[in-house]
């Protein structure tokens, strides 16, 4: 976890100047860089709105018991056992790799398509461009913003052990991931999670600030969070 010296209580409000622009110096004399950047990252909220919360299943944005129970059930799968060992295994697997617990989580989120693209925003009544930021094609799965994109091709042929592994830009990222952790080591994996997660991290610097890292860049800095003893 980040060394943080800020109050407990804090709320995001008080991490902004008056303009309702992050204020960064704050971040950065309190948090780490890799914090500092992910939180810039992210479109500050204009001072004429307050927030609130809201529902993402829902169009209004408004809980129901009724629509609660309906996707309740809805994420009840039925799978054979042998299906449900490999699952129970890939989670297990998971959290064994000595990778940050925010990237894991990440990869939880991945995995259940919890990620804020532009199509599942859309799918949820979010008036957007569906098609992808980078490669301007229009894409339904988690698979392609994350590793299939045709602008990830320099990524994954600069990598040894991702030459030979094919994209599967339809299949859902848990089917997708669980190919890899039959095929990969520990170490493999922990840096292929860590470049997913700064995968997405670009993707979000290019929607909201414009700003593209190069392939090489991605590569570098996984390598070395990936390398680092996790306490």
């Amino acid at each position: 976890m980040s060394p943080i010296s800020l109050d407990a209580n804090i709320t995001v409000d008080h991490l902004k100047l008056a303009s309702s622009n992050w204020n960064i110096d704050l971040l950065k004399d309190n948090l780490m860089e890799a914090d500092v950047d992910c939180i810039l990252s992210l479109p500050s909220t204009s001072p004429l709105h307050d927030d609130s919360l809201l529902w993402h299943v829902e169009r209004s944005g408004n809980y129901s018991v009724h629509i609660g129970y309906r996707v309740g059930r809805s994420m009840i799968v039925v799978v054979s056992s042998s299906g449900l060992d490999n699952s129970k295994s890939w989670w297990k697997d998971l959290w064994r790799l000595h990778i940050p617990s925010k990237i894991k989580i990440f990869m939880c989120w991945a995995s259940h398509h919890w990620l804020p693209t532009r199509f599942y925003l859309a799918r949820r009544g979010v008036p957007l461009d569906e098609t992808c930021p980078r490669c301007l094609r229009r894409s339904k799965s988690m698979v392609h913003a994350l590793w299939s994109c045709r602008s990830l091709t320099v990524l994954r042929s600069s990598i040894p052990f991702l030459k030979e592994l094919r994209t599967y830009d339809g299949m859902h990222f848990h089917d997708f991931m669980l190919i890899f952790f039959k095929t990969l080591t520990s170490m493999e994996l922990e840096l292929l999670c860590v470049i997913f997660w700064r995968v997405w991290f670009c993707r979000n610097q290019l929607v909201y600030s414009m700003s593209m890292m190069e392939v090489g860049e991605v590569v570098d800095w996984a390598t070395t969070i990936s390398v680092k003893p996790i306490r």
